[in-house]
């Protein structure tokens, strides 16, 4: 039988294994930027960071910049885009940009709900190139996940001091195809899909 988690029991447990980890592998820790000097992330700072990830609602952020007007220019007179759409045209644009800068984070929120009964813990933003983590006895597990295998990671794993490293992500960006049965934890991938993903990310992301 899995440990079954509530949202609650999974954030504290995702809070005590992340530091736990921190204090271990206080080299991993993710640094800040403080009066122009980096420092790594403080115990505190740890569980902050966490907490915040755990309340964050997934919503576009407002767009920060004006199209640019040649593009629409170019588009018209090369490719055909009918001038009376431009600002339609302007607004999928823009539209289409905020949400896919949102679909790293209901990967992760989709992984943390199915995950947090296998043992895995969400490390939010706390350790460097890592989104989970994994201890059994005394050997870590660490996981890296990205939406597209052209956002720099590869699938290859490693194991450096007592640590096993997983990396793996959603899409073959050049194939259109999905990686859902290439996920490095065997029990766990067996209750994801990219259907189950694609109603989780619906149900999840909010407009307003």
């Amino acid at each position: 039988m899995h440990n079954k988690k509530s949202n609650d029991e999974f954030e504290r447990f995702s809070i005590k294994l992340t530091t736990e980890y921190c204090e271990e592998f206080p080299e991993k820790i993710t640094k800040k930027k403080v009066n122009g000097i980096k420092r790594p992330l403080m115990k505190d700072e740890q569980i902050q960071n966490i907490k915040k990830a755990f309340e964050r609602i997934i919503k576009p952020n407002e767009p920060g910049t004006v199209p640019d007007e040649l593009v629409s220019d170019i588009l018209e007179k090369f490719y055909s885009h009918k001038k009376d759409e431009r600002q339609k045209i302007q607004k999928q644009y823009q539209d289409q940009k905020q949400t896919e800068m949102k679909i790293g984070e209901l990967l992760e929120k989709y992984i943390a709900s199915k995950g947090k009964d296998f043992g895995w813990a969400f490390s939010s933003s706390c350790i460097q190139a890592v989104d989970f983590i994994k201890k059994s006895g005394s050997n870590w597990t660490t996981l890296q996940i990205k939406n597209s295998d052209n956002t720099e990671n590869s699938s290859a794993s490693a194991i450096r001091n007592n640590t096993t490293i997983l990396k793996w992500f959603r899409r073959h960006s050049k194939k259109g195809t999905y990686n859902w049965d290439e996920f490095p934890d065997e029990e766990l991938k067996n209750e994801m899909s990219e259907k189950d993903f694609r109603e989780f990310a619906l149900k999840t992301f909010k407009k307003d």
